[in-house]
């Protein structure tokens, strides 16, 4: 999944329903006295038990939308000195279900996180309603593509894709590799516009003054 400011209008517009129709699912199962709310201009009745199925199925997929927007779903929790233990990172989208009991953390928490999500995808609409017509956008998936191929393939071996991307030694070669087609391009260009030679020269003298120094 991409970075919300990596996306175009239609995947905006559909994260934007992901994550209200998710609110929605949270409310209905921690407010256990109201069985009803507006979605899409209707009434629906869900029950607690509804809601947590739905909540399962789209867990994943929202933790994803939300990590993308920017925004980490992890909470640093100090348990209370009367009962002690050590200090934990809990996941308010992966651990939502344990929230409310053994953490002690009201649902308020994770709406709180989903509404910051979904200003930051409404605000970026208009933005990415204009990516449609930016070649440069294009240019940047394809060049986002050929950097990410090594850790697709280390995926497919197995490994945490994930983990070796934003390694250091995996940022370093992702950067190299987005570098090395930017580079050849303007070479290209150069070359087209009768450049070349100049920048070529340039470089030589360049190196000759550092080598006599």
């Amino acid at each position: 999944m991409r970075h919300y400011t990596k996306i175009l209008i239609w995947e905006n517009k559909r994260r934007l329903i992901k994550l209200i129709e998710f609110r929605d699912f949270v409310i209905a199962y921690f407010d256990n006295d109201r069985t009803e709310w507006n979605m899409d201009s209707r009434i629906i009745e869900i029950t607690p038990s509804e809601a947590r199925r739905e909540i399962n199925q789209s867990v994943q997929e929202v933790h994803s939308i939300i990590l993308q927007s920017g925004i980490n779903p992890t909470l640093k929790w100090i348990p209370p000195a009367a009962i002690g233990g050590y200090v934990q990172n809990v996941n308010l989208i992966h651990d939502i279900f344990n929230l409310d009991g053994f953490f002690e953390i009201k649902p308020d928490h994770v709406l709180d996180m989903i509404d910051r999500a979904i200003g930051i995808y409404e605000s970026n609409a208009n933005r990415a309603r204009f990516r449609i017509f930016n070649p440069f956008f294009y240019i940047g998936l394809v060049l986002d593509f050929i950097s990410d191929l090594p850790f697709i393939t280390l995926g497919k071996l197995g490994f945490n894709r994930q983990k070796a991307r934003t390694s250091a030694v995996g940022r370093l070669v992702k950067g190299v590799l987005f570098l090395i087609p930017v580079f050849a391009a303007l070479l290209t260009t150069l070359h087209h516009l009768g450049y070349l030679d100049l920048v070529k020269q340039f470089v030589h003298e360049f190196l000759g003054t550092e080598n006599a120094n």
